[in-house]
């Protein structure tokens, strides 16, 4: 009896994983690749509750050679929570695949973390899968904030966030160590518009230079809660900032942190999540 169950309960898992890498491939399971032989890196999930269900959610990302962006998204997660696989659409649906899952942070409203040291499953356009293996380092990483975004952003009031935890951050290329998201704050004043004001600052510190940045202007939010801010910070490098949205009273903040010196030669990125410290906020 025990080995039939244990027949019928390893048949139920393939049939399961099967059926969503044929939907990340828009039907095609040979444009997915294999799930992992074995199971990631899992975080601390006494810190982390569930991001569960079947709704949508917002996702921003940046990573090594992908770039920065955010989705609305569909996903699964690892038995710790962590982010295990998007989907947004045919052609882009990645899995974490060989990589390894670090600096997991998060609520049952938005996480962070960061993936690293493998290669990726799932596809995404030209890269995954490719002719050549798409693998990132230790010292690189695919940093993502994902969050169940809030139903309305047409309010009056304002909010204030503070950092709570982030992920490393990576020089795109991996030639140097790990660097770190010292501080964000952020505040958001609400003007009944889909464009409220917005003032962040921040510091980080990278090959043992710590630079920091104040942006203050509005941006416009779009239907899944996320908006981005840009400007320059003290070392003269572009600073752009993906915000995401989540919690029902936009309790949360996720960002996504990109600084770029003036060639683009050298980029820089991770994740950060903050929490609201205090809040007026009002939406009829």
């Amino acid at each position: 009896m025990t080995t039939l169950l244990h027949l019928l309960s390893r048949y139920v898992l393939l049939a399961f994983s099967a059926a969503f890498l044929a939907a990340c491939g828009g039907g095609d399971p040979s444009a997915v690749a294999a799930p992992p032989s074995a199971s990631p890196a899992a975080g601390s999930a006494s810190t982390l509750a569930s991001l569960s269900g079947t709704q949508t959610y917002s996702l921003a990302y940046g990573a090594t050679e992908i770039g920065i962006d955010q989705r609305s998204v569909t996903a699964t997660f690892t038995t710790a929570n962590g982010l295990n696989a998007y989907y947004s659409a045919v052609n882009e649906g990645l899995l974490i695949g060989s990589m390894q899952l670090s600096e997991l942070s998060g609520s049952s409203h938005l996480q962070i973390g960061r993936w690293h040291s493998g290669q990726f499953g799932g596809v995404y356009y030209s890269l995954v899968p490719a002719s050549t293996s798409f693998a990132l380092s230790a010292q690189q990483g695919w940093a993502y904030a994902i969050g169940k975004p809030p139903e309305k952003i047409i309010c009056t009031g304002s909010s204030s966030y503070r950092q709570t935890a982030a992920t490393a951050l990576f020089q795109a290329n991996g030639t140097i160590a790990l660097g770190t998201i010292n501080t964000l704050t952020a505040s958001v004043t609400y003007n009944s518009s889909v464009s409220p004001q917005f003032a962040i600052s921040g510091e980080y510190t990278i090959n043992s230079v710590t630079a920091n940045f104040t942006l203050n202007q509005q941006a416009q939010v779009g239907n899944a809660m996320m908006y981005r801010v840009s400007g320059t910070d003290s070392a003269g490098r572009s600073i752009t900032l993906i915000g995401v949205f989540a919690g029902p009273n936009a309790d949360e903040k996720g960002f996504i942190l990109n600084a770029s010196s003036s060639s683009n030669a050298t980029v820089y990125r991770g994740a950060a999540r903050l929490v609201q410290t205090s809040s007026t906020r009002n939406c009829p």
